[in-house]
């Protein structure tokens, strides 16, 4: 037992570790995590599997339970693969069915190890041999990792240069263990070490992907927006602040549901804005914010125009103040510059509707 433990002791921590981890981490706002829990089941019957299957590697006669563990290493891996793509993305009824058909068709194939020596074999002596159908695990993980790939780009497609960086190495980390596993295949667990650790970064990814992230509009959040103020202090030329005019009386005669509504729609089109350099964020309430980097005054002031004329569209009104950075004053200051004119603005709207400012 003991020498169990020492020889698998750092999967174990992973296990353990990644496993409370997510036990007490399954949501942030109402974003539902529980899915990585199957993948900790999962890797937790890989891991221990394999270890067996190692186990009883070392008798020198063919056992029945050599078989069982190697059939279940071949099969649990595409549906670690699988868990990691339905907890990126949702899917319909139909569209789970057709994701699982490759890990159904892997299963059905490599269980014919039991009568046939199709996908792989044990000598007399428990040897092991490949079967011609051996490596076809592998082109299931393949297809699923390409998969997986394009869900994560698709899910996480707006993301920041350095947020791209850290899922991309992610992503060739896996892709390089299962490369390495097929071309020089080892007993160490190189595979289940990487796709522990995959897991672990992938996590913490998606964590701080949404703690940054305003749960409502899923627009940055009050806390980043000082955070960038700083960071790109030296790149910022102008700051936008925005106030959806209104919503109190949203909220007092249609509800709160309806004035959430209502910050979505002013949300989803700061978020449909096409544009690498201006950030937005929602400060808190009805109250928005963006940082313009390496922008003239013209490109600002062409994106008010283009923001109040996309807020008529959705049947919404927003005041919007800017102030531009002529001689490298504090963005803070540059953001209660803009804050007053658009307090300004908010106040000549609500004269001009003849309503009481509320």
């Amino acid at each position: 037992m003991l020498n169990f433990i020492l020889d698998n002791y750092i999967l174990i921590i992973l296990i353990i570790g990644i496993g409370v981890l997510f036990k007490n981490h399954t949501k942030i706002g109402d974003k539902d995590f529980s899915g990585f829990k199957y993948l900790i089941i999962f890797i937790t019957i890989l891991v221990f599997s394999d270890i067996l299957e190692r186990h009883f590697s070392n008798l020198e006669y063919r056992n029945i339970y050599r078989y069982i563990f190697s059939i279940i290493c071949y099969t649990i891996r595409p549906l670690i693969i699988l868990s990691f793509i339905t907890v990126t993305a949702n899917f319909s009824k139909k569209k789970y069915y057709l994701l699982y058909t490759p890990a159904i068709i892997n299963f059905l194939v490599y269980i014919t190890a039991f009568f046939s020596p199709i996908t792989f074999y044990f000598s007399e002596s428990n040897s092991f041999g490949r079967g011609p159908l051996n490596y076809m695990v592998y082109y299931v993980c393949i297809l699923y990792l390409i998969l997986l790939i394009y869900y994560i780009m698709k899910k996480f497609r707006k993301i920041r240069k350095e947020e791209k960086i850290y899922l991309i190495l992610i992503i060739c980390f896996s892709v390089g263990a299962t490369l390495l596993d097929y071309l020089f295949y080892r007993e160490e667990g190189l595979l289940n070490y990487a796709i522990l650790i995959s897991v672990l970064f992938y996590y913490i990814f998606v964590y701080i992907y949404y703690t940054k992230r305003d749960t409502l509009t899923n627009l940055y959040n009050r806390q980043i927006f000082y955070e960038d103020c700083n960071i790109y202090d030296k790149r910022i030329t102008g700051v936008l602040s925005i106030d959806m005019n209104g919503l109190k009386i949203i909220n007092d005669l249609q509800g709160h549901a309806e004035g959430d509504k209502a910050l979505k729609a002013v949300a989803k089109v700061l978020l449909n804005v096409k544009d690498n350099n201006c950030i937005f964020y929602r400060i808190g309430g009805d109250e928005f914010s963006a940082l313009c980097l390496n922008k003239k005054e013209k490109d600002i002031q062409e994106l008010v125009e283009t923001l109040n004329n996309e807020f008529k569209n959705i049947n919404y009104s927003c005041s919007i103040g800017y102030s531009y950075r002529k001689n490298n004053e504090n963005v803070l200051d540059l953001y209660k510059d803009a804050d007053n004119k658009m307090y300004k603005i908010k106040e000549d709207y609500y004269k001009n509707k003849n309503i009481i400012q509320r």
